[in-house]
């Protein structure tokens, strides 16, 4: 299946995985390899959730990348 092109994460939604997966572009290895790198999931229901809040935070610290 042919990555879509990420969309804007609004910081005051919160996104289930797969629409999260969709509207970011990541695969869900990278997905879960961030997440245990500590991107902050909750759990509503029998579902788990990203908070866009969490998701920008999580950019906000990781490295930058070498140009």
């Amino acid at each position: 299946m042919a990555a879509s092109m990420p969309q804007v994460i609004d910081a005051s939604q919160a996104y289930a995985l797969d629409a999260f997966i969709q509207r970011t572009g990541l695969e869900r290895a990278a997905l879960s390899k961030a997440r245990r790198n500590g991107l902050r999931s909750v759990r509503v229901g029998k579902g788990r959730h990203i908070l866009g809040k969490d998701r920008l935070d999580f950019l906000s610290q990781q490295p930058a990348a070498n140009q």
